[in-house]
């Protein structure tokens, strides 16, 4: 397991640790995004779409649940606040978004970290202060999961 750690105390930092991120993904990764309300999960999700087109503008899809940006590769951009259940996932279509040819990032991961059966990134964040956040990135094995 990889794991780095950051320490970002302002969103532009935040949005430079994503971009740096986001030069390493590629068609068929999967990012989970654990961590409080406005604890930075959005914002880190504008930064990884930033680096794939400078035009366009990520959002929350808390309401909408999925927003698709026309990147290359194309990213799948879910919020599962507000799934209340693995039915509602299928629902959605998560597992066809798995399967995607595209960048799959995913707000509030814990709602779908239990079903997974491949590698992800696992991607933590704290609210330290005010303004400043700790950002902990983790590639997660299947195997090391134990299942």
């Amino acid at each position: 397991m990889i794991r780095n750690r950051y320490q970002s105390n302002s969103e532009s930092a935040t949005i430079d640790i994503a971009r740096q991120f986001a030069a390493a993904l590629k068609p068929g990764n999967l990012v989970l995004l654990f961590g409080d309300l406005g604890a930075g999960k959005t914002l880190f999700t504008r930064g990884v779409v930033s680096y794939f087109n400078e035009t366009v503008s990520a959002t929350s899809p808390t309401f909408s649940l999925v927003n698709v940006y026309p990147t290359i590769p194309p990213i799948y951009h879910l919020d599962l606040y507000r799934i209340q259940g693995d039915a509602e996932l299928v629902d959605l279509g998560f597992e066809e978004y798995l399967e995607s040819d595209g960048i799959v990032l995913v707000e509030w991961g814990e709602k779908c970290e239990h079903l997974l059966s491949m590698d992800y990134i696992r991607i933590s964040f704290t609210m330290v202060g005010e303004e400043s956040r700790g950002i902990v990135i983790e590639e997660i094995a299947h195997a090391a999961i134990g299942r």
